[in-house]
């Protein structure tokens, strides 16, 4: 998709966009911002300066078979849920799955991929059996309270940043590292507890956290 490609659509509500794309250009689908549904490229995309602004969709659509995906296409501010969809190759095994909450996993179950910004809940419990979590998994959400399974080894890099409205963070004693702003720029929350296993905090890893009172670090 070349510069200004699919740009400025007004009516645009549902986009899907080729299992095969792997570039959009300067402003590639800016402007769109009646887009309410949105189908993502199999891959991850090469892209220009500018190339998704005002585009917000609230159901982003994911090919079962995608072997990777765009990290901004699982950031909009108005997403409510993923929904994986047939695979775009009939053979090809799935790498993705949602749950009934519409949060985003790997097909495996092992990774939590993403929550939607938008998803209005006050809880939420990650699935068990879940090892691992992807960079801004819970990033700028909008819950209250999460659950961490025992079994998780991480808290990614950006994991809850800015996620305002959680009030409390309980880790397992089964993770064993906190990356880079994992635990920053949360202005509500008032409790974390560390577990025993972590033997590393990244830069920032619990920043910016201005009415937490307390802090117990294993």
């Amino acid at each position: 998709i070349g510069d200004y490609g699919i740009c400025n659509c007004p009516a645009l509500e549902i986009l899907v966009l080729g299992a095969n794309v792997t570039n959009i250009g300067y402003q590639g689908i800016r402007g769109n911002s009646a887009i309410k549904e949105l189908t993502i490229p199999n891959q991850s995309v090469t892209t220009g300066y500018y190339w998704n602004d005002y585009v917000d969709p609230e159901i982003v659509k994911v090919r079962s078979d995608a072997t990777s995906i765009t990290q901004a296409f699982l950031d909009y501010s108005k997403t409510t849920a993923f929904e994986v969809i047939e695979a775009y190759d009939e053979t090809a095994e799935a790498n993705y799955k949602v749950d009934e909450e519409g949060v985003l996993y790997s097909a495996d179950g092992k990774e939590v991929i993403r929550y939607p910004r938008a998803k209005e809940a006050a809880e939420y419990e990650v699935a068990a059996g879940t090892e691992t979590m992807r960079a801004n998994a819970f990033k700028e959400i909008q819950l209250e309270k999460i659950t961490l399974p025992e079994g998780l080894t991480n808290i990614s890099e950006a994991a809850f940043y800015n996620s305002d409205k959680l009030k409390e963070l309980i880790i397992p004693d089964s993770v064993t590292s906190i990356g880079n702003n994992g635990i920053t720029e949360m202005s509500s929350v008032q409790k974390v507890v560390v577990g025993d296993g972590v033997t590393s905090i990244g830069d920032y890893g619990i920043c910016n956290c201005p009415a937490l009172e307390i802090l117990v670090l294993g």
